[in-house]
């Protein structure tokens, strides 16, 4: 388990390893979240900008838009940007649970759904039919 600070002294730091949120983070869209895989590191351009190039890997659990089963969400996404000062607590230092917490939940999806065939959800005297088929 990484740090939650990461201190930013040297010219490059691996931040490569597993992190995990506390109670704190929370989404409403998110059921649970699990452990965070990061592959990676972070840039110091002599404190005139800090780049940060990693691939971060985790899986949430949300809503199926359709079913309202809770299902496992699975995570991958490469960053490769210069970093928000809202994550720097002072010259030295990056709150990587913050960055890492604000990129999971943008992929957060507005609908997703495990349903393959959409056919077998129907009850009695309705069914579910795509906006197509109208």
């Amino acid at each position: 388990m990484k740090n939650n600070t990461i201190l930013i002294n040297d010219k490059i730091i691996d931040i490569s390893g597993f992190y995990y949120f506390n109670d704190n983070f929370n989404y409403p869209e998110i059921i649970q979240h699990f452990p965070v895989e990061v592959k990676g590191n972070i840039i110091n351009n002599d404190y005139q900008s800090i780049h940060i190039n990693c691939n971060i890997k985790t899986k949430i659990k949300i809503l199926d838009s359709i079913t309202l089963e809770e299902i496992i969400y699975p995570i991958n996404l490469e960053v490769d940007e210069d970093i928000d000062k809202i994550y720097i607590k002072n010259e030295n230092s990056l709150d990587i649970l913050a960055f890492l917490w604000e990129n999971i939940v943008l992929e957060v999806p507005t609908y997703f759904t495990e349903v393959k065939d959409i056919s077998k959800i129907h009850g009695d005297g309705w069914k579910l039919i795509r906006e197509e088929d109208l």
